[in-house]
């Protein structure tokens, strides 16, 4: 579970929903479940016993909803459900991030801040030292085109750290997917999963 590392609350801050009608806002908790649902359950449970699957959707949809709820962080409610949606529509295996809905999002946090998550700083990035979790602070990432590893792949917004073709050096790069049919080359242009 996510601790804040600043003494703000770390409330979702999603209004209850309202009695009945269809035009109710999508609660964090609902976002997160049904992005636990379509990304990782429907594509594990047939190889995971079902307690398992549980106890990783009740840790999975507290850990979505307090970052929701950090201090800097932007993404809303509406925005996982959305990213959830997209992801439906994909086979298993997409990498979410590559998605456009469900592209990482900068929060407000200016660098050298205290955070727990990218998704909190206005870098993109929080870096969390060589264990990868606790409190970090915003950073910024290598841009695009710049070196990165597995040692430290964070990478600018809207990139990942990927090989790069004839090389055992790795760089910021901006990953798509190509439709059937379409041209791709297993490094920046992926084919979707199936």
């Amino acid at each position: 579970m996510l601790v804040a590392c600043s003494s703000e609350d770390a409330s979702s801050g999603s209004p209850p929903a309202p009695d009945g009608g269809a035009s109710a806002p999508v609660t964090s908790e609902a976002a997160c479940e049904h992005q636990f649902r379509v990304h990782v359950e429907r594509c594990i449970k047939s190889t995971v016993a079902p307690a398992t699957v549980a106890s990783a959707r009740t840790r999975y949809v507290a850990d979505c909803v307090t970052t929701l709820g950090l201090s800097g962080a932007t993404r809303t409610a509406d925005e996982v459900e959305a990213c959830a949606s997209a992801l439906e529509a994909e086979e298993c295996g997409v990498i979410a991030e590559v998605l456009p809905a469900c592209a990482p999002k900068a929060g407000t946090l200016a660098t050298g801040s205290a955070c727990n998550v990218d998704g909190q700083c206005q870098s993109g990035y929080c870096g969390l030292g060589a264990e990868g979790k606790g409190c970090g602070v915003c950073a910024a990432p290598p841009a695009e085109g710049e070196g990165c590893s597995a040692e430290r792949p964070a990478c600018a917004i809207g990139t990942r750290c990927v090989g790069v073709p004839g090389s055992t050096q790795s760089s910021c790069t901006r990953v798509s997917y190509a439709d059937e049919k379409a041209a791709c080359n297993g490094f920046d242009i992926l084919c979707r999963p199936g």
